[in-house]
């Protein structure tokens, strides 16, 4: 994950847009995962590292349906959705911090933070009333019944509210959203095309490659967990001598697995530096590995069709750029747009 990021930063770079990496706030997250996973290959005592792995792993596995339409149209809304409840959940925190304050004042000030946060929790949150209202004072008893009256029907049923407003918003929209998702896909993995080797292997080799790889992997998987659970089902070794063998061996299949996804030489995409030409005196010159001199002359020639809007398709009669539409106003072109 970590050599992902570094290759999608620098095709970036590469493009000169090396700035947008660190414009989205995206990029932070995968840098995060990355990182927390790859401290695990390191750490496997910290009970809360394993708990962010297990979390990060889990969350994972619903960025695989994105390449299917029909459940990525259900996913999309529900994990976009959380986008928008920022403002709904500043005021739920300031109103449930102030809630908390007011009761660390009744119920004394000896009472420690954690006993404090776990009260107001049950009482704002799981509507918790006291078991003895008779030996609770008058002031508490009103701040109590007035907390949960205040947040179980007007905080939280707002906080539904905008939750279910937020999903239907990108219901509406989840097909643009799709189409967002997947562009962003095929542009990141042409930003990390412009820095791995594409033309170490054919297309064919590269899926057999990546199949003994994923093989490989899912043997290593099954044997370590026979030496922790005894299974007996393959010889591994001795839990009274840990070694990173198996981990280091595991991290290589992936960079196996991750680089034969790129082998694809006949593609445009598909280009690398020929570094023995620049001691010929051809400097910085690109070809295709694979490609004969006329695909690679008509891969050089490539075209972007834009659709932009007008307000009025009937245009006067002019000369090229310089004619009118009946406003008066000049048409956009390519030019005046980029």
């Amino acid at each position: 994950d970590v050599l992902h990021e570094l290759m999608q930063f620098l095709g970036l770079l590469c493009i000169g847009r090396g700035k947008d990496y660190f414009w989205d706030l995206g990029n932070a997250f995968d840098l995060f995962r990355a990182a927390v996973l790859m401290t695990l290959f390191f750490n496997r005592t910290s009970q809360t590292l394993r708990v962010l792995v297990i979390f990060i792993c889990w969350m994972r596995l619903l960025d695989v349906f994105t390449s299917a339409e029909k459940i990525a149209t259900a996913l999309l809304p529900i994990k976009r959705s959380a986008k928008g409840l920022l403002p709904v959940m500043i005021v739920t925190l300031v109103s449930f911090c102030a809630f908390m304050h007011a009761f660390h004042y009744v119920w004394g000030e000896s009472h420690p933070i954690q006993e404090v946060i776990f009260k107001s929790f049950s009482t704002l949150i799981t509507t918790e009333l006291p078991a003895n209202p008779h030996e609770k004072s008058p002031l508490e008893l009103f701040l109590t019944y007035g907390a949960v009256i205040f947040f179980s029907i007007f905080i939280l049923n707002i906080f539904i509210g905008v939750i279910g407003q937020q999903y239907e918003h990108e219901k509406q929209r989840v097909q643009i959203t799709l189409k967002h998702e997947r562009s962003q896909c095929c542009l990141n993995f042409l930003l990390r095309s412009r820095i791995f080797p594409c033309w170490l292997c054919g297309q064919t080799t590269a899926k057999l490659i990546t199949g003994l790889a994923f093989f490989c992997a899912i043997w290593l998987q099954l044997a370590g967990l026979d030496d922790e659970l005894d299974w007996g089902w393959v010889v591994t070794r001795s839990a009274n001598a840990p070694t990173k063998v198996g981990r280091c061996l595991f991290a290589c299949l992936q960079l196996i697995m991750i680089l034969a996804q790129y082998q694809n030489p006949e593609e445009p995409w598909a280009i690398r530096r020929a570094a023995t030409r620049a001691s010929n005196g051809v400097d910085g010159d690109l070809e295709t590995g694979g490609c004969s001199v006329e695909q690679q002359q008509k891969q050089d020639h490539r075209y972007l069709w834009l659709a932009l809007p007008t307000c009025n398709s009937e245009h006067r009669i002019g000369d090229g750029a310089n004619r009118e539409d009946s406003l008066g106003r000049r048409p956009t072109t390519f030019r005046d747009n980029w």
